[in-house]
């Protein structure tokens, strides 16, 4: 039975190539990464090489980035789980209170500033009424 290009064991350069697009380098970048001796060629030469490969290295690069992104909400939800326990602590200063909900603020944007759209008329030598 012939195992399937995608299946069969990735070279070191393939793999770099895929965890730097999975990382969210551009593929050319990733490309010049993985093999240094691209970095001689023309661009056109590298954008080819670069897209053929990915091609072939998709389901590796999707598998990556599935991994990136479920360790950064982990990540995520153990900050918002640790300043919840700081509030919810009957023993923490009142302090530590109030900078975890600040904290907590700030992370979800609650404090970022309200947006509003100004609409000014300039009139250059005529009647602003019109």
């Amino acid at each position: 039975m012939v195992a399937n290009k995608t299946q069969r064991k990735l070279t070191p350069p393939q793999l770099k190539f895929c965890e730097l697009v999975a990382q969210g380098f551009k593929q050319a970048e990733a490309y010049r990464e993985a093999y240094p001796k691209s970095r001689q060629w023309k661009e056109s030469s590298v954008h080819c090489e670069a897209s053929k490969l990915v091609t072939k290295v998709s389901p590796r690069i999707e598998e990556l980035r599935k991994k990136n992104r479920s360790l950064a909400k982990l990540t995520l939800e153990r900050k918002f789980a640790k300043l919840a326990e700081c509030v919810e602590e009957s023993d923490a200063e009142w302090n530590e209170k109030l900078r975890a909900v600040d904290i907590d603020n700030k992370m979800q944007g609650h404090y970022e500033p309200e947006k509003r759209e100004h609409i000014f008329k300039v009139v250059i030598g005529g009647n602003a009424d019109e």
